[in-house]
């Protein structure tokens, strides 16, 4: 089975999670990188957020790099890496604006270190040319890809470094990547000027005093094993690939198992191969404990998700859309592909509300009501490798689409948006939200004024008044 890593990319904004607990590794003089000892000596978490638009009038779909190296220096001793085993790991980066990728679960020595250092390696940009010119060889309304020139290490030693490690206590940094500065008018990427970084730190919330938890933590994953002794499981982080150990507490919410033929919903529905969404909480102690388990597939079929971009027919017949993650193909088209599905009679459509509730006059029942800016996840047949890649659908499941706009007007609980991403094709769009809905960095809409910028996950619905999305989380953007 090949497992691809996912995240793309909108008009951006990013999470990418690097530190946490168990393994350790100590401090030594001289350069190079320190072998893994024993006990914890701290921990720390790194968390990448890429915020800022790309050129006018262009949607990123996907932007896949790889991590190469990311090292934090210490005033005193050897760097210590934060890629497990030192194996560069490959990111999708479109769901991060309000997701997480777990990097590594490393723990790192108390001490002060002077910055840090990323390696960025092998980009990968599709984009959908929504500008009313073509961008060199890309096509006004077209979908294109470009692999920019490999990157040279980038070193970070601005605020807050010096960073001071304490035993026991996690730390966690934010680093936002200007994309107006990294992806040029011409398409062109940079990825080696520390300028293009902002690295702020995140505040630690006590649990019940001192020591403290960091902020919640969301990803998508597969189940790969599960201790039913201990109540945990690990989950292979689909951003970043890597497997995550994960306590169920006695306050874990188990959601959607019910409908896949588990009515207890608790730790006994998990099993091997499930696809999970789980939100977790960072411990003092640097392990994961589980706030929130719910299912996606009750077993790991075949499966591609992506942005719908475009549909052929009335009624559709055929969709094109841009592969974010896939589970079980070997082979076959890679992440940020386009793909061209063929939608049958007998092909079903469903949802996952996950306690959200379909607006009044939308539905997601059939071909008709797909919209560009969906994502979807759909059961392929056999992949035609193309050109271009092609295939048929038994299956279609609408999933959250992830994007960042700017606000122009709040109605109650209604958000309205305008500078969406060109894939939309639309120049305001409505952001519902509601009890179900979670919001980061801002108390509900009415702590919202014109001109702030978010980025939101939900559910898009094409509706008889327009286009709306049901929001399941809001964030406020702090740099943009």
């Amino acid at each position: 089975m090949r497992k691809e890593k996912l995240l793309g990319i909108a008009v951006l904004s990013a999470s990418l999670f690097l530190g946490g607990c168990s393994a350790t590794q100590s401090l030594s003089t001289g350069g190079g990188i320190a072998p893994q000892p024993q006990p914890s000596a701290g921990t720390s978490q790194l968390s990448v957020t890429l915020s800022d638009a790309p050129p006018a009038g262009v949607s990123v779909l996907s932007f896949e790099v790889n991590i190469a190296g990311a090292l934090l220096q210490p005033m005193v001793g050897a760097d210590v890496s934060l890629l497990p085993g030192g194996a560069p790991v490959e990111i999708e980066v479109k769901k991060l604006e309000t997701e997480a990728a777990v990097l590594s679960t490393l723990s790192a020595p108390a001490g002060t270190y002077k910055g840090l250092q990323l390696t960025l390696a092998h980009p990968a940009l599709t984009i959908f040319n929504g500008s009313p010119s073509d961008i060199g060889a890309c096509k006004v309304n077209t979908t294109c890809q470009f692999k920019p020139a490999a990157a040279g290490p980038i070193t970070y030693t601005a605020a807050p470094f010096p960073l001071t490690l304490v035993a026991g206590t996690p730390v966690g940094l934010k680093i936002d990547i200007l994309l107006g500065k990294i992806i040029a008018a011409d398409l062109s990427v940079s990825l080696n000027d520390p300028s293009d970084f902002v690295v702020t730190e995140l505040t630690s919330v006590p649990v019940s005093g001192q020591p403290g938890k960091l902020d919640d933590n969301e990803f998508a994953g597969l189940i790969t094993s599960i201790d039913t002794v201990n109540n945990k499981f690990v989950v292979q982080n689909s951003n970043s690939a890597m497997s995550e150990t994960i306590l169920a507490g006695a306050h874990t919410k188990f959601e959607d198992f019910d409908d896949h033929g588990c009515k207890s919903e608790n730790f006994t529905c998990l099993s091997v191969s499930q696809l999970v969404e789980v939100e977790t909480i960072l411990q003092s102690d640097g392990s994961l404990i589980a706030k929130e388990v719910k299912l996606e597939e009750s077993k790991g079929a075949k499966s591609v998700e992506g942005t719908l971009v475009s549909v052929t027919g009335n009624p559709p017949t055929q969709l094109q859309m841009v592969i974010l993650d896939q589970e079980g193909e070997d082979g076959g088209p890679h992440l940020g592909d386009s793909l061209l599905v063929t939608i049958t009679p007998t092909t079903t459509f469903d949802i996952n509300l996950g306690g959200l509730a379909v607006p009044a006059g939308g539905a997601f029942a059939g071909p008709t009501d797909l919209i560009p800016g969906q994502d979807l996840q759909i059961e392929p047949g056999t992949i035609n490798p193309g050109p271009p890649p092609s295939t048929s659908t038994a299956h279609v499941h609408l999933h959250t689409s992830q994007f960042t706009a700017t606000v122009s007007g709040v109605n109650g609980s209604a958000i309205t948006v305008t500078k969406l991403p060109a894939i939309f094709g639309l120049n305001t769009l409505t952001v519902q939200t509601s009890s179900a809905t979670e919001f980061e960095d801002l108390l509900g809409p009415s702590s919202l004024t014109n001109g702030a910028v978010i980025s939101v996950r939900g559910l898009l619905f094409k509706t008889a008044s327009g286009p709306v999305v049901v929001a399941a989380k809001v964030r406020k953007r702090d740099n943009d």
